[in-house]
């Protein structure tokens, strides 16, 4: 007691700076102060603990997903017995036909599991909202991220020891891992991939040898790009893995150093739910590497990113954890509008833009030999370009006649069903009339189709 007295006497000494009288904090009745303080400072510690205590007790007792444990012995120095730990998530019913999914969490160099599946990163709680078992090895050194030699085999022997009290899905395995992790992360489903069903590596000084045995196993490498030797290592393998037809997600995050970044994290969450959900059919996009944006996979713009930056993003929700929209996300559309006018015995057919205002201009498209002006607005596909522009079309249905010279009087008519306002839908304050209308032509002077 006396010790720790003196200890937290010391304190003001050393924080306290630039203070002549900084000594006189050890002497009368400010010693007195210190020690009370000290005792407050010990009941409320021990008052804190037994709370903490009776809050665990409580969610345990109301039935919290559990942590265990599983031995696996094996011939390794270091891991005589390797010791496997395991989430199981909060919804486990024994009675459902589908079976469990597992992701295989390794932690950095010699983690021990334990914390790991109780919850650090976050993982757990990832597992229970996919309802998937989160299963964490211990392994010590014995180079465990090659499984070749004894880890790989350790792993399906938990996997199988497991599998014969809960109903998981051992066939089919999702891999996360950062640092050394990482490397046992991607090495593990290349010895194996028939048995993995998506991989991420972040912050990763080893890989696999990409081989077509790998084609079709979804991966996502990610790191930051302060981690100098990783990023190099890391954006290598991604590049030689694609150049052998094999499509590994990348991501870098700027400015991170050999750490995990949230939304490293954020993604690889987005990432492995996907992969287990086994949605398909979700629309596709595009990442730019260079600009951290995406574009949707059929757009013009996707088919211009340069290879070399070229990211898949088999979802949406992947994407928007993967960069941002190229583009300000649309409103939804404003059904077509088609308008018919007849004038002097002719019909025009109208596309309304689903936008317009004083400033609309008015196209009027012509067609082939007796086109009706619905084909003509249908087959010039004029549509995007009116909305964006917010102008009309305007096309005729003229079949008789030489009525591509306007003189016979078929340009009065289209001149005047440009002006013509009636059956347009008008916002407040705005007149279609003549004054605010341009109208522009396009008709040939050649002989008509």
């Amino acid at each position: 007691m006396n010790n720790s007295k003196k200890q937290l006497q010391i304190l003001p000494r050393t924080t306290v700076r630039g203070n002549k009288n900084a000594a006189q904090l050890h002497g009368g009745n400010n010693s007195v102060v210190f020690t009370s303080c000290y005792s407050c400072f010990q009941f409320a510690m021990k008052s804190l603990v037994v709370i903490c205590m009776l809050a665990s007790a409580s969610v345990f007792a109301d039935g919290a997903a559990s942590v265990e444990s599983v031995a696996v012995p094996t011939k390794a120095p270091h891991n005589q017995e390797a010791m496997f730990w395991y989430h199981v998530p909060a919804s486990y019913d024994a009675k459902r036909k589908k079976l469990y999914p597992v992701l295989v969490y390794f932690g950095g160099r010699n983690c021990k599991g334990k914390d790991e599946a109780s919850g650090k990163l976050g993982w757990s709680d990832w597992a229970d909202e996919n309802g998937a078992f989160l299963v964490c090895p211990g392994f010590q050194d014995d180079n465990y991220w090659s499984p070749e030699a004894w880890s790989g085999q350790a792993l399906f022997d938990a996997l199988a020891a497991l599998k014969r009290k809960y109903r998981i899905d051992d066939s089919k395995i999702c891999y996360y891992g950062y640092s050394a992790g990482s490397q046992a992360a991607n090495l593990f489903p290349a010895w194996r991939p028939g048995r993995c069903r998506a991989w991420v590596s972040h912050a990763c000084g080893v890989f696999h040898e990409p081989k077509a045995t790998m084609r079709g196993v979804p991966g996502l490498v990610t790191c930051g790009d302060a981690d100098s030797a990783r990023y190099v290592i890391s954006r290598a393998f991604v590049e030689k893995a694609r150049r052998r037809g094999i499509d590994i997600i990348w991501k870098s995050f700027p400015n991170h150093p050999h750490d995990v970044p949230p939304d490293s994290l954020r993604l690889a969450r987005a990432f492995l739910s996907h992969c287990i959900s086994g949605k398909k059919g979700e629309e596709v996009f595009i990442g730019d590497d260079q600009d951290d944006v995406f574009y949707p996979a059929k757009s013009a713009e996707a088919e211009f990113v340069n290879p070399v930056d070229r990211v898949s993003l088999p979802s949406r929700t992947i994407a928007e954890a993967w960069g941002k929209p190229a583009f300000k996300e649309a409103e939804p559309p404003v059904p077509e509008e088609i308008v018919r006018i007849a004038v002097s015995g002719s019909e025009f057919v109208c596309r309304v833009p689903r936008k317009y205002d004083t400033g609309s201009r008015v196209v009027v498209l012509f067609g082939g030999r007796g086109w009706p002006g619905a084909k003509t607005l249908k087959e010039f596909g004029f549509g995007p370009l009116a909305d964006r522009e917010r102008a009309f079309l305007i096309s005729p249905s003229f079949s008789k006649g030489e009525y591509w010279n306007p003189e016979t009087g078929t340009g009065d008519s289209a001149r005047r069903s440009s002006r013509s306002r009636r059956s347009f839908r008008s916002p407040r304050g705005v007149r279609m009339g003549a004054e605010c209308i341009l109208t522009v032509t396009f008709r040939r002077r050649s002989p008509p189709l």
